[in-house]
């Protein structure tokens, strides 16, 4: 049984609107695992309950509307990305819940937020909820729904809505590899289905050609729009000015992969990986000094500390034609730590990407292959236990002094933020 639910608790009835309207007036209530998401004060009855009184069609048509968004678009800011993923933009004269979606490629996360509760709104959303589904758990989910509203329309004698062909459409695409191809790729650019320009799509498909298709997935999820852009500018700097790398502790590292594999989350199968690489490469809890980072893949400390570069939009490895074994790369930070960060989120790429692809992208991008690379790249320049032992194991209750993070991202050699978002992840700190 799948623990996400949209549920119907009882259809109700409705006097004003037209046919459809008076016929999918619901509650309507959220739940995971069983215990509901959406409580909410009902100021007029003074009362508190676990559903909301809200238009099924509206909810159905907006989730079929962004299906493709909602299923991968990665989390970004502004107010039309919030159009395409938070049930606060249906509208219609309802207060909807502060849901928002997300999707990082593997899971979806759900995040739920109280409400303001205007003078004017008539109800007040109460919880505040993070969770994380699979995506094959979210689709069926939103079929779930998007069926019982379809039955209902039946029931009623109600045929041929927007609904129903929005609903036919998209389970065609769904089914033919072609077009979920192109709309995935729309959706990593921020377009609703069919509106993203066929230039647009042509360019990008063919640079998925050279480079790979999960890689330009990658980077179009980072740079939307300037992706194709981007890819050029990174192709002509990584010929002229990128570091030859070899790689065959990452392959001998990759050799493991069952140690890891289905370890989790994303971030947790990374951390595994990275106390794997630890061990493999026999350097227990002591930090990584620059010379010995570098020797795993074959450069010397120029890659790090070198201070003569130019701007580049993104950190990349290119495998060369004909020597998987040899890497082009080039790093972004101008930061003796940040290049070391990059440079281990290259070594964990280098374990998920896809042999046959060349590219090995380092974004911004809150994807799930991104955030493995964030994820290993900590546990591996900082280890957790290692951590913990250093700052004379904090807890929530006695989190450590700002001084005491200092001195230990100088230690480990790494940002401070690494050291934050470390002791935040395990709740020591709070999130920032």
């Amino acid at each position: 049984m799948n623990e996400f639910e949209i549920s119907i608790d009882e259809w109700l009835g409705r006097i004003h609107g037209n046919a459809i309207e008076r016929v999918t007036l619901a509650q309507i209530e959220l739940r995971y695992g069983g215990r509901s998401l959406i409580q909410l004060e009902d100021r007029l009855a003074r009362t508190n309950r676990s559903f909301a009184n809200l238009s099924a069609y509206d909810l159905a048509i907006w989730l079929a509307s962004n299906w493709w968004r909602l299923r991968w678009e990665p989390e970004r800011q502004g107010v039309e990305w919030r159009m395409a993923h938070s049930l606060a933009a249906i509208g219609g004269g309802y207060v909807w819940p502060g849901v928002t979606m997300a999707s990082d490629g593997e899971q979806i996360r759900v995040q739920v937020r109280p409400t303001r509760g205007e003078e004017w709104e008539p109800i007040r959303y109460l919880d505040s909820w993070d969770l994380s589904l699979s995506t094959i758990d979210f689709e069926a989910t939103l079929d779930s729904f998007i069926e019982i509203v379809l039955a209902r329309l039946a029931g009623c004698r109600i045929s041929a809505t927007d609904l129903h062909l929005l609903w036919e459409e998209l389970r065609t695409e769904r089914f033919d590899p072609c077009i979920t191809s192109v709309r995935r790729l729309e959706a990593l650019l921020g377009f609703d289905a069919g509106t993203a320009p066929d230039p647009l799509i042509d360019d990008l498909l063919i640079e998925a050609q050279h480079e790979g298709r999960a890689a330009v997935d990658e980077v179009v999820a980072g740079f939307a729009g300037a992706a194709p852009e981007v890819l050029r500018k990174l192709d002509d700097n990584l010929r002229r000015r990128g570091t030859r790398l070899h790689n065959e502790a990452i392959t001998a590292l990759a050799a493991h992969s069952d140690a890891w594999r289905v370890a989790g989350l994303p971030w947790q199968r990374a951390a595994t990986a990275a106390q794997v690489a630890r061990k493999l490469w026999n350097m227990d809890g002591r930090p990584v000094p620059n010379s010995e980072l570098v020797r795993l893949v074959g450069a010397n400390t120029t890659l790090i500390i070198n201070d003569d570069m130019e701007q580049v939009p993104m950190g990349a490895a290119k495998r060369m034609s004909g020597d998987e074994n040899i890497w082009t790369a080039i790093l972004r930070s101008h930061q003796e730590t940040g290049r070391r960060f990059e440079l281990c989120r290259l070594i964990a790429d280098g374990l998920l990407a896809p042999n046959d692809e060349r590219l090995l992208p380092v974004t911004k991008a809150k994807t799930s292959r991104q955030k493995f690379q964030r994820s290993f790249a900590q546990e591996f320049l900082c280890p957790f236990d290692a951590l913990m032992e250093t700052l004379g194991a904090p807890s929530p209750e006695n989190p450590p002094e700002d001084d005491d993070i200092d001195d230990a991202a100088r230690y480990f050699n790494v940002s401070t933020r690494v050291i934050e978002s470390m002791l935040a992840n395990h709740d020591i700190l709070p999130h920032f």
